[in-house]
């Protein structure tokens, strides 16, 4: 019972942990390639532009991550589209427009 005590001042004064948003950033371009010259673009782009671990390949897009960023190609072409989209962490925007670009420029 008196650790209960001894605890109770220590919970009573912790603030609860908050998640961080991340960064995202996107855009999208159209594209008349057919899908898997779009992905295969799409492999080579995030690859020319540092994103190297953790592939993922889908259906539809390829991800992958550049230290805390991801990157995110997505291929749509039935509807002629493409899509490039990237995440960091909180407060990063400008860093994550970069990569975007980096990115989108080398597809």
């Amino acid at each position: 019972m008196s650790v209960l005590f001894l605890l109770a001042p220590m919970v009573a004064f912790t603030q609860p942990a908050h998640a961080q948003a991340p960064t995202i950033v996107g855009v999208w371009s159209g594209s008349f390639l057919e899908m898997s010259q779009c992905l295969s673009r799409a492999g080579n782009a995030l690859r020319n532009a540092g994103f190297t671990d953790d592939v993922l390949k889908g259906d539809y897009s390829i991800s992958a991550t550049k230290g805390s960023y991801i990157g995110l190609v997505m291929c749509l072409s039935s509807n002629d589209v493409v899509t490039f989209t990237v995440a960091g962490p909180e407060g990063t925007y400008e860093t994550a427009r970069r990569f975007l670009l980096d990115v989108r420029n080398a597809f």
